[in-house]
């Protein structure tokens, strides 16, 4: 092989990773996750999600990556939410739920983790919500993945 050839094969190998290894990585940009709930649970903005399979994930936004959109099995949207950022101590290597439990009320979604990452998406409640929620300690949902390999985690969760 000349080594003008095997210069220009190098060249291509490298263009080729280039191109590749972004576009792999934003297969998990949006953290989409598939969640089974087995009851009803609610979300900011007063609205409450009856038990079924909701798809959660990340909007398209360059300069934001905390709205969260959620879908129902129909792919229909159900909201879109600002959350703020938040960091768990160490990671599980799972996709991470908490909820808070108030009085007479469906569970709330407070944090979710998406996989092995170490930042996640807070959900913000009102104020006489947040306090509500602050009187009891969080619940922790760790949600297991039916096809680690897949960037779809589909979750039943007890919530």
């Amino acid at each position: 092989m000349s080594v003008r050839k095997a210069i220009g094969i190098a060249f291509l190998l490298v263009f080729t990773l280039a191109v590749v290894i972004p576009v792999a990585r934003a297969d998990v940009s949006d953290q989409e996750t598939q969640f089974t709930f087995s009851q009803s649970v609610q979300i900011p903005g007063d609205i409450v999600l009856p038990a079924g399979t909701y798809t959660f994930m990340l909007a398209n936004s360059t300069t934001n990556k905390h709205i969260v959109r959620i879908f129902d099995a129909d792919r229909d949207i159900v909201a879109t939410i600002l959350t703020i950022s938040t960091e768990r101590l160490s990671s599980t290597g799972s996709t991470v739920l908490q909820f808070a439990e108030a009085y007479n009320e469906p569970p709330a979604l407070l944090t979710w983790y998406y996989s092995d990452m170490g930042v996640g998406h807070e959900f913000v409640y009102s104020g006489q919500k947040r306090r509500a929620f602050s009187e009891e300690p969080a619940v922790t949902v760790i949600v297991e993945s039916a096809k680690p390999q897949s960037r779809n985690l589909s979750a039943r969760t007890n919530y």
